[in-house]
């Protein structure tokens, strides 16, 4: 993970932590899955998509809108970084 991306890590996880989207405390693992280990809801992923787009000034496509594309930090990362590069 280079520097840019451990960056946009770090951004989801206050993101997370601030908004009270997780059930539980972050543990620090990019790689969790935020369904699974956090207790992450569809009302909730909705809710973290859309801070996501507004704190980076971004719009995910509809191709990116899947679930399984948001299942971990380190997941939304590689989108944050794939849309912020067609900026």
């Amino acid at each position: 993970m280079n520097n840019m991306q451990n960056e946009i890590c770090e951004v989801l996880v206050d993101i997370l932590k601030d908004e009270n989207i997780i059930d539980k405390p972050f543990d620090g693992s990019y790689n969790s899955n935020l369904k699974e280990e956090y207790g992450m809801d569809s009302m909730n992923l909705i809710r973290y998509i859309v801070e996501i787009e507004e704190k980076f000034e971004i719009e995910f496509n509809d191709e990116q809108l899947l679930p399984e594309c948001f299942a971990t930090i380190y997941d939304i990362s590689m989108l944050v970084v794939e849309c912020l590069g067609t900026k």
